[in-house]
């Protein structure tokens, strides 16, 4: 795999990268124990300290089976805090400011997120990881702030629920109308997430003011000062 939008991921095999930044170094180190399903895993996060600054040597290196793979944002790595619902942060498993993993995801499966550089949510990654070859994509977003993730109805699919953009005021009790968006794998192991069109509407039905599409829409206006808030139909 190679370079993709905003991110980057470099398989570099059994050999050090030398050539990474002067002055960084190891922030932090997460030991993912071996699963019943999948063998351990060693992620390292290479950086500075500031947490609060975007800085572009700040990356995740990903150790298994020998094998040493690279993986990098523009402006590096963010903070699981600055790119989850503040709800989530207390379901991460796994020790670590900058890597995002939740029941029910399985044991090889990891969030990584990007820093933003306009108003709204940063980019999101979501990687199965592999003993025996380079960290899979399963699911790559420009904008997504994750808000939850949780099995489908029937319990044979997995879902991640986020938003790509935030929405704006435009009056005391308007705002833009800015869709949750359901994304859907149903083969853990092998298959990669897709956008769940049928599932996004029933959960923004549940969940939102309505639903007037998939996409964010500056035009729908959407009241926020009743109790339930709704779109604003002309």
């Amino acid at each position: 795999m190679g370079r993709l939008g905003s991110w980057g991921i470099v398989a570099v095999g059994l050999l050090s990268v030398s050539a990474y930044a002067v002055g960084t170094g190891q922030i932090e180190t997460i030991q993912i124990p071996e699963g019943r399903d999948s063998p351990s895993y060693r992620l390292q996060v290479e950086g500075n300290e500031h947490l609060d600054e975007p800085d572009d040597n700040r990356r995740l290196t990903i150790l298994a089976g020998g094998r040493r793979t690279a993986i990098s944002f523009e402006g590096g790595l963010a903070t699981v805090r600055d790119s989850v619902e503040p709800r989530l942060l207390a379901r991460n498993a796994l020790p670590s400011k900058f890597v995002f993993r939740a029941s029910p995801m399985p044991n090889n499966m990891i969030m990584a997120f990007g820093y933003a550089f306009e108003p709204g949510p940063g980019p999101m990654r979501i990687f199965r990881l592999n003993a025996t070859s380079s960290p899979e994509q399963i699911l790559s977003e420009e904008t997504f702030q994750l808000t939850d993730v949780r099995k489908g109805a029937s319990g044979r699919s997995l879902l991640v629920i986020g938003r790509r953009s935030f929405s704006q005021r435009s009056g005391e009790c308007l705002s833009t109308y800015d869709p949750y968006a359901v994304f859907k794998v149903t083969d853990e192991a092998k298959g990669r997430f897709e956008y769940a069109l049928a599932l996004s509407k029933e959960y923004n039905l549940a969940h939102y003011a309505g639903w007037a599409g998939p996409d964010s829409d500056e035009r729908i206006p959407v009241d926020i000062c009743r109790n339930r808030i709704r779109i604003i139909r002309p």
